[in-house]
């Protein structure tokens, strides 16, 4: 900050000033990158860990008997299927 206010603007070099507007920008699109990788991952495992439970899910119910909707109430239901994925 120092070599800005010093040699940028009491100076008043265009070098200098130019100079630190190329790093403040080279920062804003590292930034910007960095953030945008970050959301591109975490939407990446984020769907990947709902693809996981859907696909465990499904073969759960796949499992059951026809009759199992008719004996436990939909709360049940749904309950005892969680339950059941998050055991290995």
């Amino acid at each position: 900050m120092r070599y800005f206010i010093d040699d940028a603007l009491i100076a008043r070099s265009r070098d200098a000033l130019y100079f630190m507007l190329g790093v403040l920008a080279a920062g804003v699109a590292i930034s910007l990158t960095a953030g945008m990788l970050r959301d591109f991952l975490s939407a990446r495992v984020q769907s990947r860990s709902l693809s996981g439970l859907r696909h465990s899910m499904f073969e759960r119910l796949q499992r059951l008997s026809m009759a199992f909707p008719l004996a436990m109430p939909g709360p049940r239901i749904f309950s005892s299927a969680f339950r059941t994925i998050s055991r290995p």
